[in-house]
Protein backbone atom coordinates (compact mmCIF):
# COMPACT_ATOMS: atom_id res chain seq x y z
CA UNK A 1 0.00 0.00 0.00
CA UNK A 2 1.29 3.33 -0.92
CA UNK A 3 1.46 6.06 1.69
CA UNK A 4 0.57 9.68 0.80
CA UNK A 5 3.91 11.03 1.10
CA UNK A 6 7.70 10.40 2.08
CA UNK A 7 7.01 12.16 5.15
CA UNK A 8 4.80 10.16 6.24
CA UNK A 9 6.29 7.06 5.43
CA UNK A 10 9.54 7.90 7.42
CA UNK A 11 7.08 8.60 10.05
CA UNK A 12 5.39 4.91 10.28
CA UNK A 13 8.45 3.48 9.40
CA UNK A 14 10.64 5.22 12.63
CA UNK A 15 7.45 4.43 14.93
CA UNK A 16 6.90 0.96 13.97
CA UNK A 17 10.77 -0.27 14.27
CA UNK A 18 11.24 1.25 17.59
CA UNK A 19 8.01 -0.27 18.88
CA UNK A 20 9.62 -4.01 17.54
CA UNK A 21 12.41 -3.01 18.74
CA UNK A 22 10.92 -2.63 22.67
CA UNK A 23 10.18 0.95 23.02
CA UNK A 24 6.84 0.72 24.69
CA UNK A 25 6.31 4.47 24.90
CA UNK A 26 7.03 7.79 23.14
CA UNK A 27 6.78 11.11 25.06
CA UNK A 28 5.62 13.64 22.21
CA UNK A 29 6.19 17.57 23.04
CA UNK A 30 3.92 19.67 20.07
CA UNK A 31 5.38 21.06 17.04
CA UNK A 32 4.60 21.01 13.34
CA UNK A 33 7.86 19.91 11.98
CA UNK A 34 8.09 16.56 13.79
CA UNK A 35 4.03 15.99 13.03
CA UNK A 36 4.73 12.68 10.75
CA UNK A 37 6.34 11.25 13.68
CA UNK A 38 3.65 12.09 16.39
CA UNK A 39 0.47 11.17 14.54
CA UNK A 40 2.67 7.37 13.43
CA UNK A 41 2.75 7.20 17.17
CA UNK A 42 -0.63 8.01 18.04
CA UNK A 43 -1.55 5.90 15.55
CA UNK A 44 0.48 2.75 16.01
CA UNK A 45 -1.57 -0.15 18.22
CA UNK A 46 1.23 -1.15 19.78
CA UNK A 47 2.39 2.43 20.93
CA UNK A 48 1.44 4.45 24.40
CA UNK A 49 1.99 7.67 24.31
CA UNK A 50 1.74 11.13 26.36
CA UNK A 51 1.96 15.05 25.83
CA UNK A 52 4.33 17.23 27.43
CA UNK A 53 4.25 21.05 26.34
CA UNK A 54 7.76 21.38 27.90
CA UNK A 55 10.79 19.89 25.90
CA UNK A 56 13.16 19.82 28.69
CA UNK A 57 10.01 18.53 31.20
CA UNK A 58 9.34 16.06 28.29
CA UNK A 59 13.16 14.69 27.84
CA UNK A 60 13.05 13.79 31.84
CA UNK A 61 9.74 11.96 31.67
CA UNK A 62 11.39 9.54 28.90
CA UNK A 63 14.43 8.85 30.94
CA UNK A 64 11.78 8.39 34.14
CA UNK A 65 10.50 5.67 32.10
CA UNK A 66 13.26 4.46 31.03
CA UNK A 67 15.43 4.12 34.55
CA UNK A 68 11.73 2.71 35.83
CA UNK A 69 12.22 -0.55 33.32
CA UNK A 70 9.92 0.86 30.43
CA UNK A 71 11.66 1.83 27.14
CA UNK A 72 10.91 5.46 25.87
CA UNK A 73 11.59 7.43 23.54
CA UNK A 74 10.78 11.21 23.19
CA UNK A 75 9.75 13.11 20.11
CA UNK A 76 10.29 16.68 19.82
CA UNK A 77 10.63 19.39 16.65
CA UNK A 78 12.87 21.37 15.13
CA UNK A 79 14.73 24.07 16.62
CA UNK A 80 15.70 25.02 20.10
CA UNK A 81 13.19 22.27 21.11
CA UNK A 82 16.30 19.95 20.59
CA UNK A 83 18.73 22.30 22.39
CA UNK A 84 16.13 21.51 25.71
CA UNK A 85 16.70 17.80 25.78
CA UNK A 86 20.30 18.66 26.35
CA UNK A 87 20.18 17.65 30.32
CA UNK A 88 17.81 14.65 30.04
CA UNK A 89 20.56 13.26 27.40
CA UNK A 90 23.60 14.32 29.30
CA UNK A 91 21.93 12.40 32.76
CA UNK A 92 20.66 9.67 30.63
CA UNK A 93 24.75 9.40 29.19
CA UNK A 94 26.02 9.77 32.90
CA UNK A 95 23.94 6.96 34.11
CA UNK A 96 24.31 4.28 31.40
CA UNK A 97 20.18 4.96 31.03
CA UNK A 98 18.70 3.84 27.46
CA UNK A 99 16.83 6.54 25.72
CA UNK A 100 15.47 7.03 22.16
CA UNK A 101 15.80 10.61 21.09
CA UNK A 102 13.79 11.82 17.94
CA UNK A 103 14.48 15.47 16.76
CA UNK A 104 12.54 16.52 14.18
CA UNK A 105 14.51 18.44 11.20
CA UNK A 106 14.33 20.57 8.13
CA UNK A 107 15.21 18.49 4.42
CA UNK A 108 19.02 19.64 4.02
CA UNK A 109 18.09 22.06 1.16
CA UNK A 110 16.63 24.39 4.26
CA UNK A 111 19.34 23.87 6.68
CA UNK A 112 22.43 26.56 6.63
CA UNK A 113 20.88 28.74 4.68
CA UNK A 114 18.47 30.87 7.61
CA UNK A 115 15.31 28.85 7.30
CA UNK A 116 13.22 30.06 10.01
CA UNK A 117 13.48 27.30 13.43
CA UNK A 118 16.20 25.51 11.54
CA UNK A 119 19.69 25.22 13.80
CA UNK A 120 22.54 22.71 13.41
CA UNK A 121 20.95 19.56 14.72
CA UNK A 122 23.28 16.87 13.73
CA UNK A 123 25.18 15.51 16.64
CA UNK A 124 23.50 18.19 18.69
CA UNK A 125 24.76 16.14 21.69
CA UNK A 126 28.23 15.45 21.17
CA UNK A 127 29.75 12.92 22.97
CA UNK A 128 27.23 12.53 25.76
CA UNK A 129 24.96 10.31 22.38
CA UNK A 130 26.23 7.09 23.05
CA UNK A 131 25.37 6.58 18.86
CA UNK A 132 23.51 8.98 16.87
CA UNK A 133 22.94 9.65 12.97
CA UNK A 134 21.05 11.81 10.75
CA UNK A 135 18.18 11.00 8.47
CA UNK A 136 18.03 13.00 5.38
CA UNK A 137 16.06 11.72 2.89
CA UNK A 138 14.48 8.04 2.63
CA UNK A 139 14.74 6.68 -1.38
CA UNK A 140 11.31 6.04 -2.53
CA UNK A 141 12.58 2.32 -2.93
CA UNK A 142 12.52 -1.27 -0.84
CA UNK A 143 16.23 -1.02 -0.63
CA UNK A 144 15.62 2.78 1.05
CA UNK A 145 13.26 1.15 3.46
CA UNK A 146 15.36 -1.85 4.62
CA UNK A 147 18.22 1.10 5.07
CA UNK A 148 15.57 2.49 7.42
CA UNK A 149 14.48 0.13 9.24
CA UNK A 150 17.83 -1.09 9.47
CA UNK A 151 19.10 1.90 11.07
CA UNK A 152 15.65 2.29 13.97
CA UNK A 153 16.72 -1.44 14.82
CA UNK A 154 20.17 0.02 15.89
CA UNK A 155 18.94 2.69 17.62
CA UNK A 156 16.22 0.51 19.55
CA UNK A 157 19.58 -1.79 20.72
CA UNK A 158 21.54 1.13 22.26
CA UNK A 159 20.41 -0.17 25.68
CA UNK A 160 23.73 1.44 28.07
CA UNK A 161 22.69 5.61 27.27
CA UNK A 162 21.33 7.63 24.56
CA UNK A 163 20.68 7.38 21.28
CA UNK A 164 19.53 10.69 18.92
CA UNK A 165 18.24 10.19 15.24
CA UNK A 166 17.83 13.05 13.53
CA UNK A 167 15.44 12.93 10.48
CA UNK A 168 14.89 15.83 8.16
CA UNK A 169 11.40 16.03 7.04
CA UNK A 170 10.05 18.00 3.34
CA UNK A 171 6.34 18.99 3.28
CA UNK A 172 3.99 17.78 3.37
CA UNK A 173 4.29 16.88 6.76
CA UNK A 174 0.89 14.88 7.57
CA UNK A 175 -0.66 12.27 5.46
CA UNK A 176 -1.91 14.45 2.73
CA UNK A 177 -0.34 14.63 -0.30
CA UNK A 178 -2.12 17.92 -1.11
CA UNK A 179 -2.07 19.57 2.42
CA UNK A 180 -3.60 22.87 0.75
CA UNK A 181 0.11 24.94 0.83
CA UNK A 182 2.34 22.34 -0.51
CA UNK A 183 1.62 18.77 -2.56
CA UNK A 184 3.75 15.62 -2.53
CA UNK A 185 4.47 12.49 -4.17
CA UNK A 186 2.87 9.48 -2.69
CA UNK A 187 5.19 7.08 -1.61
CA UNK A 188 4.69 4.14 -3.43
CA UNK A 189 7.45 1.35 -2.49
CA UNK A 190 6.15 -1.13 0.78
CA UNK A 191 6.88 -0.21 4.32
CA UNK A 192 6.40 -3.20 5.76
CA UNK A 193 8.80 -4.96 7.95
CA UNK A 194 9.52 -8.26 8.93
CA UNK A 195 6.38 -10.98 9.79
CA UNK A 196 5.35 -11.38 13.00
CA UNK A 197 5.96 -8.12 14.70
CA UNK A 198 9.70 -9.06 14.69
CA UNK A 199 12.68 -6.44 14.90
CA UNK A 200 14.35 -6.11 11.17
CA UNK A 201 17.37 -6.94 13.05
CA UNK A 202 17.17 -8.33 16.18
CA UNK A 203 20.53 -8.26 18.22
CA UNK A 204 21.49 -9.65 21.53
CA UNK A 205 23.56 -7.48 24.32
CA UNK A 206 26.94 -8.45 24.92
CA UNK A 207 27.51 -8.74 28.55
CA UNK A 208 30.95 -8.11 30.16
CA UNK A 209 33.13 -11.15 31.33
CA UNK A 210 33.29 -11.34 34.89
CA UNK A 211 36.74 -11.22 36.49
CA UNK A 212 38.01 -12.80 39.27
CA UNK A 213 39.74 -11.33 42.44
CA UNK A 214 43.27 -11.36 42.50
CA UNK A 215 44.38 -13.55 45.40
CA UNK A 216 45.98 -10.95 47.39
CA UNK A 217 42.70 -9.11 47.03
CA UNK A 218 40.83 -12.00 47.99
CA UNK A 219 43.18 -12.74 50.73
CA UNK A 220 42.40 -9.57 52.67
CA UNK A 221 40.52 -9.30 56.11
CA UNK A 222 40.11 -5.91 56.44
CA UNK A 223 38.66 -5.34 53.25
CA UNK A 224 35.29 -3.10 52.39
CA UNK A 225 33.01 -3.10 49.37
CA UNK A 226 30.97 0.08 49.10
CA UNK A 227 28.24 0.68 46.12
CA UNK A 228 27.11 3.75 44.88
CA UNK A 229 25.07 4.90 41.58
CA UNK A 230 25.45 1.88 39.11
CA UNK A 231 22.76 -0.10 36.98
CA UNK A 232 22.59 -3.84 37.87
CA UNK A 233 25.45 -4.02 40.44
CA UNK A 234 23.54 -4.38 43.49
CA UNK A 235 21.75 -7.76 43.63
CA UNK A 236 24.81 -9.58 43.58
CA UNK A 237 26.71 -7.02 45.70
CA UNK A 238 26.10 -8.26 49.16
CA UNK A 239 26.92 -11.93 47.91
CA UNK A 240 30.26 -10.80 46.95
CA UNK A 241 30.79 -8.87 50.86
CA UNK A 242 29.55 -12.31 52.11
CA UNK A 243 32.17 -14.63 50.04
CA UNK A 244 34.79 -12.48 50.91
CA UNK A 245 34.07 -11.59 54.49
CA UNK A 246 33.69 -7.96 53.97
CA UNK A 247 31.95 -5.21 55.51
CA UNK A 248 28.97 -3.85 52.88
CA UNK A 249 28.05 -0.03 52.26
CA UNK A 250 25.61 0.09 49.91
CA UNK A 251 24.87 4.27 48.81
CA UNK A 252 20.86 4.36 48.10
CA UNK A 253 21.29 5.68 44.81
CA UNK A 254 22.37 1.77 43.88
CA UNK A 255 18.68 1.19 44.12
CA UNK A 256 18.13 -0.21 47.16
CA UNK A 257 20.03 -1.46 50.30
CA UNK A 258 19.96 -4.92 50.87
CA UNK A 259 19.89 -6.97 54.15
CA UNK A 260 23.38 -6.88 56.12
CA UNK A 261 24.12 -3.54 54.50
CA UNK A 262 25.97 -0.80 57.14
CA UNK A 263 23.36 1.42 56.74
CA UNK A 264 24.77 4.13 59.54
CA UNK A 265 28.43 4.22 57.47
CA UNK A 266 27.93 7.89 56.84
CA UNK A 267 27.56 8.52 61.07
CA UNK A 268 30.09 5.44 62.22
CA UNK A 269 32.58 6.87 59.41
CA UNK A 270 31.82 10.38 61.23
CA UNK A 271 32.99 8.75 65.06
CA UNK A 272 36.55 9.75 64.64
CA UNK A 273 37.25 6.45 67.19
CA UNK A 274 35.55 4.11 65.18
CA UNK A 275 37.28 5.54 61.40
CA UNK A 276 40.76 5.09 62.73
CA UNK A 277 40.11 1.69 64.19
CA UNK A 278 38.07 0.29 60.90
CA UNK A 279 40.09 2.37 58.62
CA UNK A 280 40.42 -0.95 55.68
CA UNK A 281 43.24 -1.95 53.87
CA UNK A 282 41.00 -2.75 50.72
CA UNK A 283 37.83 -1.01 48.83
CA UNK A 284 36.30 -2.83 46.15
CA UNK A 285 34.13 0.22 44.71
CA UNK A 286 31.21 -0.96 42.28
CA UNK A 287 29.33 1.85 40.30
CA UNK A 288 30.34 5.70 41.46
CA UNK A 289 29.88 6.26 45.50
CA UNK A 290 30.38 9.91 47.02
CA UNK A 291 27.80 10.78 48.59
CA UNK A 292 29.14 11.07 52.07
CA UNK A 293 32.37 13.01 52.75
CA UNK A 294 32.87 11.38 56.02
CA UNK A 295 33.10 7.59 54.10
CA UNK A 296 35.40 9.33 51.79
CA UNK A 297 37.70 10.57 54.64
CA UNK A 298 37.94 7.41 55.86
CA UNK A 299 39.12 5.25 53.09
CA UNK A 300 41.42 7.94 51.66
CA UNK A 301 44.48 6.86 50.53
CA UNK A 302 43.31 3.23 50.89
CA UNK A 303 44.30 0.60 48.03
CA UNK A 304 40.71 0.84 45.62
CA UNK A 305 39.85 -1.73 42.89
CA UNK A 306 36.99 -0.16 41.50
CA UNK A 307 33.84 -1.66 38.76
CA UNK A 308 31.66 1.05 36.88
CA UNK A 309 30.44 -0.89 34.09
CA UNK A 310 33.48 -0.13 31.64
CA UNK A 311 34.09 3.57 31.99
CA UNK A 312 36.80 5.29 33.87
CA UNK A 313 35.74 5.93 37.24
CA UNK A 314 38.66 7.49 39.19
CA UNK A 315 37.72 10.82 40.58
CA UNK A 316 40.20 10.51 43.19
CA UNK A 317 42.87 9.55 41.22
CA UNK A 318 43.50 6.86 43.65
CA UNK A 319 42.37 3.99 41.87
CA UNK A 320 44.76 1.38 41.95
CA UNK A 321 42.42 -1.61 39.56
CA UNK A 322 39.96 -0.41 37.37
CA UNK A 323 38.28 -3.74 36.28
CA UNK A 324 37.14 -4.32 33.02
CA UNK A 325 33.87 -6.54 34.22
CA UNK A 326 31.68 -7.33 37.45
CA UNK A 327 34.34 -9.02 40.42
CA UNK A 328 34.01 -12.64 41.06
CA UNK A 329 35.29 -14.72 43.89
CA UNK A 330 36.23 -18.52 42.88
CA UNK A 331 35.33 -19.99 46.26
CA UNK A 332 31.49 -20.44 47.29
CA UNK A 333 31.54 -20.51 51.41
CA UNK A 334 30.81 -17.32 53.27
CA UNK A 335 33.09 -15.69 55.49
CA UNK A 336 32.11 -13.65 59.26
CA UNK A 337 35.11 -12.97 60.77
CA UNK A 338 35.87 -10.61 63.46
CA UNK A 339 36.28 -7.44 61.04
CA UNK A 340 33.68 -7.57 59.64
CA UNK A 341 31.36 -8.43 62.68
CA UNK A 342 32.85 -5.24 64.91
CA UNK A 343 31.35 -3.64 61.87
CA UNK A 344 27.74 -5.69 62.25
CA UNK A 345 27.92 -4.73 65.97
CA UNK A 346 28.62 -0.84 65.48
CA UNK A 347 25.77 -1.10 62.87
CA UNK A 348 23.36 -2.11 65.83
CA UNK A 349 24.58 0.36 67.69
CA UNK A 350 24.19 2.89 65.75
CA UNK A 351 21.42 2.06 64.01
CA UNK A 352 19.21 1.68 67.67
CA UNK A 353 20.79 5.37 68.30
CA UNK A 354 19.66 6.85 65.00
CA UNK A 355 16.09 5.61 65.47
CA UNK A 356 15.74 6.41 69.05
CA UNK A 357 17.37 9.98 68.31
CA UNK A 358 14.81 10.39 65.08
CA UNK A 359 11.39 9.10 66.70
CA UNK A 360 11.16 12.08 69.19
CA UNK A 361 12.96 14.54 66.39
CA UNK A 362 11.12 16.70 63.74
CA UNK A 363 14.20 16.80 61.49
CA UNK A 364 14.41 16.23 57.75
CA UNK A 365 16.54 13.37 58.65
CA UNK A 366 13.36 11.79 60.11
CA UNK A 367 11.24 12.42 57.25
CA UNK A 368 13.37 11.23 54.68
CA UNK A 369 13.78 7.67 57.24
CA UNK A 370 10.37 7.78 57.48
CA UNK A 371 9.62 7.97 53.63
CA UNK A 372 12.16 5.28 52.91
CA UNK A 373 9.99 3.02 55.44
CA UNK A 374 6.01 3.86 53.78
CA UNK A 375 7.40 4.85 49.94
CA UNK A 376 4.11 3.43 47.85
CA UNK A 377 6.12 1.89 44.63
CA UNK A 378 9.72 2.99 44.03
CA UNK A 379 11.21 6.47 46.08
CA UNK A 380 12.20 8.86 43.36
CA UNK A 381 14.83 11.43 45.49
CA UNK A 382 15.66 14.52 44.14
CA UNK A 383 19.48 15.55 43.84
CA UNK A 384 21.28 17.80 46.42
CA UNK A 385 19.33 17.31 50.37
CA UNK A 386 17.16 14.91 50.08
CA UNK A 387 19.54 12.45 48.61
CA UNK A 388 22.05 12.73 51.21
CA UNK A 389 19.53 12.97 54.18
CA UNK A 390 18.63 9.53 52.82
CA UNK A 391 22.26 8.34 51.95
CA UNK A 392 22.47 9.22 55.99
CA UNK A 393 19.35 7.54 57.76
CA UNK A 394 18.02 5.20 55.21
CA UNK A 395 17.81 1.24 56.88
CA UNK A 396 18.29 -1.66 54.88
CA UNK A 397 15.27 -2.94 53.47
CA UNK A 398 13.26 -3.34 49.81
CA UNK A 399 12.84 -0.15 49.18
CA UNK A 400 13.25 0.72 45.47
CA UNK A 401 15.70 4.10 44.97
CA UNK A 402 15.63 5.77 41.66
CA UNK A 403 17.61 9.15 41.45
CA UNK A 404 18.92 11.16 39.00
CA UNK A 405 22.75 11.46 39.74
CA UNK A 406 24.62 10.25 36.88
CA UNK A 407 25.29 14.15 36.50
CA UNK A 408 23.38 15.38 39.74
CA UNK A 409 21.01 17.78 38.92
CA UNK A 410 17.88 18.83 40.04
CA UNK A 411 16.26 19.80 36.63
CA UNK A 412 13.53 17.36 35.23
CA UNK A 413 12.78 16.07 39.06
CA UNK A 414 8.90 16.54 38.35
CA UNK A 415 9.10 14.52 35.12
CA UNK A 416 11.45 11.91 36.05
CA UNK A 417 9.38 11.13 38.96
CA UNK A 418 5.71 11.08 36.87
CA UNK A 419 7.77 8.89 34.58
CA UNK A 420 8.50 6.55 37.07
CA UNK A 421 5.17 6.80 38.29
CA UNK A 422 3.91 6.13 34.90
CA UNK A 423 5.94 2.62 34.63
CA UNK A 424 4.95 1.71 37.91
CA UNK A 425 1.86 3.01 38.35
CA UNK A 426 2.31 4.73 41.17
CA UNK A 427 5.89 6.20 42.78
CA UNK A 428 6.93 8.18 45.79
CA UNK A 429 8.64 11.21 45.48
CA UNK A 430 11.01 13.03 47.75
CA UNK A 431 12.45 16.39 46.86
CA UNK A 432 13.49 20.22 48.16
CA UNK A 433 11.21 22.77 47.16
CA UNK A 434 14.27 24.42 44.29
CA UNK A 435 13.86 20.97 42.79
CA UNK A 436 9.97 21.59 42.17
CA UNK A 437 9.96 25.12 41.44
CA UNK A 438 13.17 23.88 38.91
CA UNK A 439 10.45 21.61 36.98
CA UNK A 440 7.68 23.08 37.43
CA UNK A 441 6.23 22.66 33.87
CA UNK A 442 6.68 18.76 34.64
CA UNK A 443 2.93 18.80 35.58
CA UNK A 444 2.02 19.79 32.30
CA UNK A 445 1.48 16.57 30.59
CA UNK A 446 -1.79 15.38 29.40
CA UNK A 447 -2.35 12.01 31.48
CA UNK A 448 -3.44 10.60 34.59
CA UNK A 449 -1.00 9.73 36.90
CA UNK A 450 -0.79 8.20 40.90
CA UNK A 451 2.28 9.72 42.70
CA UNK A 452 2.85 11.22 46.06
CA UNK A 453 5.45 14.04 45.99
CA UNK A 454 6.98 14.98 49.71
CA UNK A 455 8.54 18.12 49.41
CA UNK A 456 10.92 19.67 52.17
CA UNK A 457 10.34 23.18 52.00
CA UNK A 458 12.87 25.40 53.62
CA UNK A 459 11.85 28.60 51.73
CA UNK A 460 15.58 28.19 49.61
CA UNK A 461 19.05 25.85 49.01
CA UNK A 462 19.49 24.07 51.96
CA UNK A 463 22.34 22.04 50.99
CA UNK A 464 24.17 25.48 51.02
CA UNK A 465 23.97 25.64 54.88
CA UNK A 466 26.32 22.20 55.18
CA UNK A 467 29.42 23.85 53.03
CA UNK A 468 31.39 26.56 53.41
CA UNK A 469 29.59 29.27 52.03
CA UNK A 470 27.06 29.60 54.91
CA UNK A 471 30.62 30.83 57.14
CA UNK A 472 29.82 33.65 54.63
CA UNK A 473 26.78 35.80 56.14
CA UNK A 474 26.69 38.84 53.78
CA UNK A 475 26.87 36.74 50.79
CA UNK A 476 25.04 33.53 52.10
CA UNK A 477 21.58 34.46 51.62
CA UNK A 478 21.30 36.09 48.63
CA UNK A 479 23.48 34.04 46.36
CA UNK A 480 23.48 30.29 48.35
CA UNK A 481 20.04 30.55 50.44
CA UNK A 482 17.91 32.51 47.83
CA UNK A 483 14.53 32.40 49.11
CA UNK A 484 11.71 32.39 46.90
CA UNK A 485 8.69 33.26 49.01
CA UNK A 486 6.31 30.95 46.72
CA UNK A 487 3.52 29.23 48.02
CA UNK A 488 3.12 25.21 47.26
CA UNK A 489 -0.56 25.73 47.96
CA UNK A 490 -0.72 27.95 45.35
CA UNK A 491 1.61 25.41 42.97
CA UNK A 492 -0.46 22.71 43.63
CA UNK A 493 -3.77 24.53 42.94
CA UNK A 494 -2.48 26.01 39.37
CA UNK A 495 -1.16 22.36 38.48
CA UNK A 496 -4.80 20.78 39.75
CA UNK A 497 -2.87 18.48 42.22
CA UNK A 498 -3.88 17.99 45.78
CA UNK A 499 -2.37 19.70 48.33
CA UNK A 500 -1.25 18.79 52.33
CA UNK A 501 0.65 20.59 54.39
CA UNK A 502 1.86 17.82 57.07
CA UNK A 503 3.79 18.70 60.08
CA UNK A 504 7.07 17.11 60.19
CA UNK A 505 6.65 15.04 63.04
CA UNK A 506 3.19 14.06 61.25
CA UNK A 507 3.06 9.73 59.68
CA UNK A 508 4.39 10.25 56.68
CA UNK A 509 2.46 7.09 56.39
CA UNK A 510 -0.84 8.39 56.37
CA UNK A 511 -0.66 10.55 53.73
CA UNK A 512 1.30 8.56 51.01
CA UNK A 513 -0.64 5.76 51.80
CA UNK A 514 -3.73 7.82 51.45
CA UNK A 515 -2.29 9.68 48.43
CA UNK A 516 -2.09 6.23 47.00
CA UNK A 517 -5.43 4.90 47.82
CA UNK A 518 -7.25 7.89 46.79
CA UNK A 519 -5.09 8.22 43.13
CA UNK A 520 -3.90 11.12 41.08
CA UNK A 521 -1.07 13.41 42.50
CA UNK A 522 -0.65 14.42 45.65
CA UNK A 523 1.85 17.34 46.85
CA UNK A 524 2.26 16.69 50.86
CA UNK A 525 4.50 19.77 51.90
CA UNK A 526 6.51 20.01 55.37
CA UNK A 527 7.61 23.06 56.13
CA UNK A 528 11.20 22.69 57.99
CA UNK A 529 13.92 25.03 59.18
CA UNK A 530 17.21 25.40 56.67
CA UNK A 531 19.26 26.58 59.64
CA UNK A 532 18.50 23.81 61.93
CA UNK A 533 19.72 20.95 59.42
CA UNK A 534 22.96 21.48 60.56
CA UNK A 535 22.07 21.04 64.47
CA UNK A 536 19.97 17.73 63.41
CA UNK A 537 23.24 16.50 61.81
CA UNK A 538 25.18 17.42 64.62
CA UNK A 539 23.18 15.76 67.31
CA UNK A 540 22.75 12.55 65.23
CA UNK A 541 26.51 12.20 64.92
CA UNK A 542 26.94 12.50 68.93
CA UNK A 543 24.30 10.23 69.51
CA UNK A 544 26.03 7.65 67.25
CA UNK A 545 29.16 8.69 69.24
CA UNK A 546 28.11 8.25 72.84
CA UNK A 547 26.41 4.74 71.63
CA UNK A 548 29.67 3.81 70.56
CA UNK A 549 31.83 4.55 73.44
CA UNK A 550 29.59 3.37 75.74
Amino acid sequence: MSQPNRSTAVGRVVIDELVRGGIAHFVISPGSRSAALAMAAFDHPGAQISVALDERSAGFRALGMSKAGTRAAVIVTSGTAVANLYPAVIEAEMSLTPLIVLTADRPVELRGVGANQTIDQVGAFGGHATWSIDISHLPDTPEGVSTLRSTMSRAAAVNSGPAQVNIGFDEPLVPLTDDGRTRGDEFSSSIEGRANGAPWTAQTPVAPAPVELSADIVDTERGLVIVGSSRGLVPGADQLAGLLGWPLIVEPTAGFRPPQTISTAHFLSSAEVFAQAHRPDVVLMLGRPGLSRPVERMIAGVHRVVYDAGRWSDPTRQAETLLSGPPVVGFASTRVGPWRRSWLEAEQLARHALDEALDSSASPFRIARDLARVSVGPLVVASSMPVRLLDAVMPAGDTEVIANRGASGIDGFVSTALGVATSRGMATAFAGDLSMLHDMNGFLVDTDHNAAFVVLNDNGGGIFSHLPPARFPAHFERLFGTPHGRSFERYAAFHNVTHVLADPSDDLGVHVRGAADSGGIHLIETVVDREGGPEAASALRAAVDRALRS
